[in-house]
């Protein structure tokens, strides 16, 4: 993970992901979501000179908090 200023500083570029990813997620198929989303945003971005942080994802850890906050909301818990 980066620092908070690196990653202050990487919000454009965050955001300029997710809008790009929100545009193409439904009229295209998963392969070339994935491509555009890991090789060529990201390298649009780059060329550009605007800067993005992109954790690893961990998607065992991402399901069980996922089902943790399903489970708390269940019982009538804050999820967070």
């Amino acid at each position: 993970m980066g620092s908070l200023n690196q990653r202050e500083t990487a919000v454009p570029g965050g955001v300029a992901m997710a809008a790009a990813f929100a545009t193409y997620m439904g009229p295209y198929h998963y392969n070339f979501r994935r491509l555009m989303l890991t090789f060529h945003w990201p390298n649009c971005l780059r060329e550009r000179g605007v800067p993005l942080v992109i954790d690893t994802i961990d998607f065992v850890r991402g399901v069980y908090f996922l089902i943790t906050a399903i489970a708390y909301q269940a019982l009538g818990m804050k999820a967070d």
